[in-house]
């Protein structure tokens, strides 16, 4: 490869959820070979859900909106957050030959451990510190751009979390907790050198050191703030946010090793007509092929198992043995569902 990693810097001004979305995904569009972007932002009074959740089952809504609260939906998987200003928001861009999720998420540990502690990488997507999560990681990529993102909880408001999230008792069991505020933790806690300002610079420092290179600032009036508008504008939508709430007459939900998934079947005439399938599975694309091998297809244990045993065979060829994974255990929870109808 003849590019060399060139580290970039942007730290939004705007605590408007729809506003620093927006620009995580001009950012993301506008991507060149050789950079490599921190991106820095926070969220005031807002819920995030992850690309395929159904807001309506992941929060109490009505307790949010009276409270002034936002709902936004982002394009990478994964489960529902909340953010106050206690909460700063990290993003890493770049593209494939230069996107390492232990590397960056390393970096967010090099930031923590600045202030004498000790954080760690646990599991696929969280950093713990003493045990507890302070930061929930979730990632995307399109052709050969690629962004891993995530919050590092500093001073968050965990009753408010509790208050507002609500993801369904399935979900609570199949992750082995009582409540959404259970296993999470603030920075603050363990050193008063700690608050948004301080972590911000040590993020900095520490991107800095790993890269060994001057970091570029991101000038935002260089980029195109028409297509700035017309993105803020599809986040704020309500199509975008809550999507289209259909008749169903069959559901499965089950928890997975990947995560929770919950698939809606409309049926017409003994074939799957129309199917909603919500989840916080980090890899958004194993949903949209569920979708493609149901849809159409009749209902009926059989039909459904064929499609999944299908979809195995040819990953055994092709592809991720944590894909493979997920699509055996949906077959025992497709044959345990139809024990019930």
């Amino acid at each position: 490869m003849d590019y060399k990693p060139q580290p970039y810097l942007y730290s939004s001004n705007s605590y408007d959820p729809y506003t620093n979305l927006a620009f995580e995904e001009l950012l993301f569009e506008n991507l060149s070979e050789e950079q490599v972007i921190l991106y820095l932002w926070q969220n005031e009074n807002t819920i995030v859900i992850g690309q395929n959740q159904n807001a309506w089952y992941e929060v109490n809504l009505e307790e949010f909106h009276k409270n002034s609260g936002k709902v936004a939906r982002r394009l990478s998987g994964g489960g529902a957050v909340f953010h106050d200003l206690g909460n700063l928001n990290f993003t890493f861009l770049s593209k494939k030959p230069f996107f390492d999720k232990q590397k960056q998420a390393q970096i967010i540990c090099d930031a923590v451990n600045r202030f004498g502690l000790k954080a760690e990488q646990s599991g696929r997507n969280d950093i713990l510190l003493d045990g507890k999560k302070f930061s929930g990681n979730a990632y995307y990529e399109k052709k050969d751009s690629c962004y891993h993102h995530g919050t590092i909880l500093i001073q968050a408001d965990f009753n408010k979390m509790s208050s507002y999230l609500t993801p369904s008792k399935e979900k609570m069991q199949a992750k082995g907790i009582k409540s959404v505020a259970q296993r999470v933790t603030n920075l603050a806690d363990y050193s008063s050198l700690i608050n948004v300002e301080s972590m911000k610079r040590a993020c900095i420092e520490s991107f800095q050191t790993h890269f060994q290179q001057p970091i570029q600032v991101i000038n935002p009036s260089s980029i195109n703030h028409m297509r700035w508008e017309e993105l803020i504008e599809q986040y704020k939508s309500e199509q975008w946010i809550y999507g289209k709430q259909s008749e169903f007459q069959y559901e499965i939900k089950c928890g997975l090793s990947a995560g929770f998934i919950h698939l809606q079947f409309q049926v017409l005439n003994g074939s799957v007509e129309a199917l909603s399938c919500y989840s916080d599975i980090l890899n958004t694309d194993w949903i949209e092929r569920i979708k493609v091998i149901f849809l159409k297809s009749l209902f009926s244990k059989e039909a459904l198992l064929h499609h999944v045993e299908a979809e195995i065979q040819k990953e055994k060829i092709y592809g991720s043995k944590e894909y493979e994974l997920f699509l055996k255990e949906l077959e025992i929870e497709i044959e345990n569902a139809f024990k019930k109808y």
